[in-house]
């Protein structure tokens, strides 16, 4: 299963088709919680997430124009809330 909040992601239509933007979805990453999520594949076993700073705010890439982004690998679960 695949969800993603990114419209160029192949896992938006079932974000959407779930309610994703009505309800909250909650992504597990070796049962520990991960905040911020854009895409969670539990199949490929990968979350891609916005990257934060100490005080959890999203860091800005060099040029400004987008959150940078961290990707990182193992056992992952969807709830929906």
């Amino acid at each position: 299963m695949r969800f993603s909040v990114d419209r160029d992601d192949p896992g938006y239509k079932a974000w959407k088709l779930r309610g994703g933007h009505k309800r909250p979805i909650h992504v597990l990453l070796n049962g520990v919680r991960v905040k911020r999520v854009v895409t969670a594949d539990t199949k490929r076993g990968f979350v891609l997430a916005y990257q934060e700073d100490a005080e959890g705010k999203a860091i800005v890439n060099a040029r400004r124009t987008d959150a940078k982004r961290f990707r990182q690998y193992g056992n992952v679960e969807i709830a929906f809330g």
